[in-house]
Order: structure tokens, then sequence, then C-alpha cells
């Protein structure tokens, strides 16, 4: 605002416009205060992963995504926050007047990160990509995890059963020589496990038939 501004010229429309460009801002509201005060209030769109993408032509860089999809550069966050967060795949970004058109599928790909975070932190904790290739065609995500291992989730079912059953085969593969391939969680009860093949043998494929539990909090 210029220094010699006014509140009495301020158009508080125009200023709030201004503000909500930003993607990171999901709400603005500017109030004048007499004689002489302008108060802002924002609510602001916290990041659910990380996009690699380019943000300029032949520039390469990271930009966040929301669990509405919406895209935008984050202002305020620091390294180890970002760092937390998987990186997305399986999207083509599209250009808007102002930005991008914001991601389709990603509320859904959310709700898988919201749970996993909350239910199963220690597992969250290896997650480093997410993608959504398959979610509109076959109802699928794909987590890759720093062992290298692609988890298939379905989204007919909760994610919290196949959350639960993951935590389970977790324990169950701690003594395998390698990490599995992939594991697929969206066919039900029997969960195919891959292993990768070795000099020794060929690529193997397990299927595990998880106990029936006693009650819905042992899921």
């Amino acid at each position: 605002l210029p220094k010699t501004a006014s509140l009495m010229e301020l158009d508080l429309q125009e200023l709030r416009a201004r503000l909500v460009v930003d993607g990171q801002v999901s709400a603005a509201g500017v109030t004048k205060t007499f004689p002489d005060t302008l108060e802002v209030r924002l609510a602001e769109r916290e990041p659910v992963v990380r996009l690699r993408t380019e943000i300029a032509p032949g520039v390469e860089g990271a930009l966040l995504v929301a669990r509405d999809g919406v895209v935008f550069a984050g202002t305020g966050f620091t390294a180890p926050q970002l760092e937390k967060l998987p990186w997305l795949a399986g999207v083509r970004l599209t250009r808007a007047a102002r930005g991008f058109v914001p991601v389709a599928g990603m509320p859904k790909a959310a709700e898988l990160l919201d749970q996993a975070r909350r239910e199963t932190p220690r597992l969250f904790a290896t997650w480093r990509l997410v993608s959504i290739a398959a979610l509109a065609s076959d109802g699928e995500i794909e987590v890759r995890t720093t062992a290298g291992t692609t988890i298939v989730f379905g989204t007919k079912t909760g994610f919290f059963p196949q959350l639960a059953k993951l935590d389970a085969l977790a324990e169950a593969l701690a003594a395998a020589p390698a990490p599995p391939a992939k594991i697929d969680l969206s066919l039900g009860r029997e969960v195919p496990v891959s292993f990768a093949p070795t000099q020794k043998s060929a690529t193997g494929v397990s299927l595990f038939k998880l106990p029936q539990p006693k009650s819905t909090r042992e899921l």
C-alpha cells in the first residue's frame, strides 16, 4: 500500500482479491478500523505432498499440493517440514490463468495420507512417493517406500483395514532377507506379496491371508 494511503480510499474487495491469488491462501478477510487500522485475516492451506515440475521454461522446481488439489509455491515452511512430505507422481499439471488447475483425485489421496500419518506413523515415515496415475482408471493409489517397495491401496474399501494389514505384514516380513518389491492390498483378505528376483531364484509371489480379527479394533 502507498505510504500516503488512507482507509477511505482503500478498496477492500480488490485487496482481498490480491491476497487469494496465492494458492496458499484459502480465505482472506480485510476490515477497516477507523481511524488508521487495516486488519487482515488469512486462512492457509497445508501441503500434503510435494510435486516436482517445470516452474518456468527449462527450469525445474518443487511445488506444494494441498488436500483439495490446489498447487502453490509455499511460503514460511521449513526444510524439515517439507522433507517429511512424500512426492506426488502420476499427474500432469495444467496451467491456468494464474497458477495451475487443481490436481484431480487429490482429496482421496490426502485421505489415505492422513490416516497413515495418524494410525501407522512408523510406516508413513518411510513413504517417499505417492502415485495417483491409476486412481481414475482402476481406483488404486500406489505408494513407494524408501526401501523400494510398491504398496497398492484400493479405494473401493476403507483405508483403515488396509493399513492394519500392512502393519501386520510389516511385522511378518521383518525377518525377510530383502524387502518385498510389491504389496497389493486392494484385493481383499488375500494380499499378494512379490519379491525381486535374485541370482539364485526367479521372481516369486506369495499370498498372505491374514487371520479373521475378533473385533473391529483389531483391524
